[in-house]
């Protein structure tokens, strides 16, 4: 009998003995166990070949993480021809990356590497960006690693895209698919795990609205890639979103990890979250941005400073329950997305049921607070 999680090295396997294989180490949700040794394979696809480490599946994908990075969602009846490549996934080093980068972005493009990034853009403005992307990889380890989570090192150097101008910006997004509203600065892209910026100021601190979007798109990428999110199973909008607006503020991004919380709260998040208050009724807001994603697309300015204020109690005064939801949330399975029934006995299961009491706590702890 085969070891668990281990492929006969050199040899082809037939499908539904990969699959025979693959279902033995692993957990009941479909992904591969913290346990299992992340081996690499290498399989045809659509008349490629591909190599990397299957991460997730379903009755019909396969989720397969790629030595660049990439988190590729494929059609699992259209993968062949297996064959173990090596016993531990092993990540395309930084002059291989930078080869693959500048192959696809061409003339006029530089890349440079940092402790943690790998950076692409034009003569000059790679370099700018180092100490900014670096400062943010440290604040966010810091602040959130001073509160008890449990983080791992990158697989990667994380990439960042800096583009000198709008309509170059605007291009490379079209070709990933993403159609850019006027005046976006930045996203954070979670299948080629990229963040792609517009250059506006070129990091420098007077820059804030440049620094507000790095800081937030940056911490998306941090999140995916150091245990708090998980990219196959990605988080609901209010965790994701509200993690994110954390570090929009300069006290958070830039902060003293001793200083009091009011050094640490995000200004405008909380004017927004207490002008909400003010305009009306609000009851029963907690209850739903952890069931449903859509208050993000129907009120977003309401939902953003909501997820905002959720996130920021839960870290400063609940962070060994918020921790043990963040678990909880990463240990899913490959799908399409979970029902609400499911979100709320998730949710339910670590900080209770009564909503009410939840939201008074919020409230009243944000009420207190003072932006410095």
């Amino acid at each position: 009998m085969l070891r668990p999680g281990r492929l006969p090295e050199g040899r082809n396997l037939n499908f539904l003995m990969l699959w025979t294989i693959l279902l033995t180490p692993l957990t009941v949700g479909g992904t591969l166990s913290a346990q299992s040794p992340l081996w690499m394979m290498d399989f045809s696809y659509s008349g490629e070949r591909i190599e990397g480490t299957p991460l997730a599946w379903s009755e019909n994908t396969l989720c397969v993480l790629a030595r660049d990075g990439r988190l590729l969602y494929l059609d699992r009846d259209k993968a062949s021809d297996f064959r173990k490549t090596a016993d531990h996934f092993q990540p395309f080093d930084f002059p291989r990356l930078k080869a693959v980068v500048l192959q696809e972005f061409g003339r006029g493009f530089s890349v440079t590497s940092s402790s943690h990034y790998i950076i692409v853009g034009p003569e000059g403005l790679s370099d700018a960006w180092k100490d900014r992307l670096e400062n943010l990889f440290r604040a966010a380890t810091r602040y959130f690693s001073t509160r008890g989570f449990p983080l791992r090192k990158p697989d990667f150097l994380l990439p960042a895209v800096i583009f000198p101008t709008w309509e170059s910006f605007q291009r490379t997004a079209a070709r990933q698919g993403v159609q850019l509203p006027p005046g976006t600065l930045g996203f954070y892209d979670r299948l080629s795990n990229r963040i792609l910026l517009w250059d506006v100021g070129s990091g420098r601190p007077e820059d804030r609205g440049g620094i507000n979007v790095l800081a937030h798109e940056g911490f998306h990428q941090w999140a995916f890639n150091v245990g708090f999110h998980d990219r196959v199973n990605p988080p609901p909008l209010w965790v994701a979103e509200g993690a994110a607006t954390l570090f929009e503020s300069a006290g958070v991004f830039d902060a003293d990890p001793y200083r009091s919380a009011n050094g640490r709260v995000h200004p405008a998040r909380l004017a927004a979250f207490k002008s909400v208050r003010v305009a009306g009724d609000r009851t029963g807001w907690l209850r739903e941005i952890v069931l449903r994603d859509a208050p993000f697309r129907e009120n977003p300015a309401a939902a953003y400073a909501e997820a905002w204020a959720a996130v920021f109690y839960f870290t400063e005064r609940e962070p060994n329950k918020f921790i043990a939801y963040l678990r909880a949330i990463n240990d899913g399975k490959l799908s399409d997305g979970i029902s609400e029934r499911d979100r709320e006995a998730q949710f339910t299961a670590i900080f209770g049921s009564d909503w009410v009491q939840l939201e008074t706590q919020i409230g009243r702890f944000l009420s207190t607070l003072r932006a410095e």
